[in-house]
């Protein structure tokens, strides 16, 4: 299997430096796009080394690290949770797979004549339909004899039945590619008839039985779409009816192909164990996130998983990364998620699965100087519906001042004010450091957002020109931390991070020179 680059969801590295430097405006606005996407998504687009299951469905891999802020000094603590499963990587295939009932409900709107927009320096050529279509051929070799599958075409004008549900025979995947090649946009601008293609994918699944095996069969609905789903009779809280369908056995995925679901639509359904929303914003994304974890997207490790934290000495804060639904209490801190998908590794063997952060706060008259630990309890169905549980220790180190520890700062001389931060960290393992690494990422560039839309605005232009300045400082710091972390975990991405932290400071100082010269 081809391994491909993670997402360029940072597209800026040093070697396009003098081109971005002369492009700040278009920079700042793929900026502005990426960062609603928040910690999640950023997470998600990285690899990490959280370790190896070979027993359980799941078991989080905890790693803790104390570690100062680069920018403003204070000590922060905090906890990662690796989501593991003996599924991860090869372990899907060793373990043997139930057999696939996989309804394709594809959009073939004027959406998806157009290419993917990432937001990317590199245009895309190629039509959203195109990538796709080819992407829908990878998948047939990959299906079994006894898998089922069938491709409904959905538009605003109409619904087309292109291949019935039926099993997968190595002599007809030549035709039905064949029949794949010759789908094209049938125009009009929405989806009218997606909701009644859903329908219509889970009734004939529904009705899809096998002489053998007929009790473990993963019976999916796998939506490709380039709009979003709307209400067009039922229940206006779920367009496409996943709940109902859900209750009678079969599970739904949804994909939006360069677009974002809306919150709300994406909770709904990502929320209902055993189904799932994908976003993907260029082919490369599409490929990594659908083509090669085909068989990992459909098939879930465990359902209504919790983890709680509880601890004597720290309380949590936040929560960062969470996939599913988390809930912060004087009683710790838990994150649950209604479906845990396996997940590929990289050649290294890091899982390409984000992480879930847990800031920490040591409690009031809580005293660190000897190592504290906290309690990991876990709870999870599996696909029998039976519960397991699991109980583990999260250690951290005490605290420790280190007067050799070397300190971040950037010279700069009009920064007078630009104190050195002493750094003593403390990280078990990669991961964490990782993981926290990002999560400031994300924080600098979404403190930069709000200001830099005020700068769009005449009005209050000068009003934020002195909070900009301040910014700038902030990011550059951000600059030679985010240097530093990428040699520490050996991660080039996080350079391309530093890349485009680095542009977007030197657009803050653009920004105050252009107000007083206004």
């Amino acid at each position: 299997q081809t391994w491909h680059p993670e997402p360029d969801f940072v597209s800026h590295p040093r070697a396009k430096m003098g081109q971005a430097q002369s492009s700040s405006t278009e920079s700042a606005a793929v900026a502005v796009q990426r960062m609603t996407l928040g910690h999640n998504r950023v997470l998600n687009a990285h690899s990490f080394d959280i370790g190896l299951e070979t027993e359980r469905l799941f078991c989080p891999q905890s790693s803790s690290c104390t570690s100062n802020d680069p920018v403003s000094g204070e000590c922060e603590r905090y906890l990662c949770l690796g989501l593991n499963s003996r599924l991860d990587g090869e372990g899907l295939k060793q373990t043997g797979r139930p057999r696939l009932s996989l309804a394709v409900v594809l959009d073939i709107s004027t959406s998806m004549k157009h290419p993917f927009n990432s937001g990317s320096r590199v245009a895309e050529a190629e039509s959203r339909l195109h990538v796709v279509k080819r992407g829908l051929m990878d998948f047939l070799p990959r299906l079994r004899a006894e898998d089922s599958f069938s491709l409904i075409l959905s538009s605003s004008l109409k619904k087309t039945t292109l291949l019935p549900l039926q099993r997968v025979v190595e002599d007809s995947i030549p035709q039905v590619a064949h029949s794949i090649s010759w789908i094209a946009c049938d125009g009009g601008s929405g989806g009218v008839y997606l909701q009644e293609a859903v329908e219509d994918a889970a009734k004939s699944l529904l009705e899809d039985s096998s002489e053998e095996g007929s009790d473990d069969v993963e019976r999916r609905i796998l939506v490709l779409t380039g709009h979003v789903p709307y209400f067009s009779g039922g229940d206006s809280t779920d367009p496409l009816n996943v709940v109902a369908h859900q209750a009678q056995g079969v599970q739904t995925t949804v994909v939006g192909l360069g677009l974002e679901l809306p919150s709300e639509l994406s909770a709904r359904i990502s929320g209902v164990p055993g189904c799932s929303v994908l976003s993907v914003a260029s082919s490369l994304e599409w490929r990594r996130q659908v083509v090669e974890a085909f068989e990992h997207i459909m098939l879930p490790a465990a359902f209504n998983v919790s983890v709680r934290f509880q601890s004597d000495e720290f309380d949590v804060e936040k929560i960062y990364g969470s996939p599913g639904i988390e809930t912060i209490n004087p009683d710790g801190g838990i994150v649950r998620l209604p479906t845990l998908f396996p997940a590929l590794r990289t050649p290294a063997g890091h899982t390409r699965r984000g992480v879930v952060l847990l800031l920490l706060r040591p409690k009031p008259g809580r005293s660190l100087d000897a190592p504290v630990a906290g309690i990991l309890r876990v709870a999870y169905q599996d696909r029998k519906q039976q519960w397991h549980t699991d109980t583990q220790t999260a250690t951290f180190h005490a605290e420790e001042a280190d007067a050799d520890a070397p300190a971040h700062a950037v010279a700069d001389d009009d920064e007078e004010d630009f104190a050195l931060v002493q750094r003593s960290d403390v990280f078990q393992g990669t991961a964490v450091r990782k993981a926290v690494a990002l999560v400031r990422y994300v924080n600098c560039f979404q403190t930069w957002l709000p200001l830099e839309r005020a700068r769009q605005d005449p009005a209050q232009r000068r009003e934020v020109e002195a909070q900009m300045r301040a910014q700038g400082k902030v990011m550059r710091r951000m600059v030679s931390y985010l240097e530093g972390e990428a040699h520490a975990v050996g991660d080039p991405k996080l350079l391309e991070a530093r890349d485009e932290v680095e542009l977007l400071a030197s657009r803050c100082a653009d920004n105050s020179d252009s107000c007083h010269q206004q």
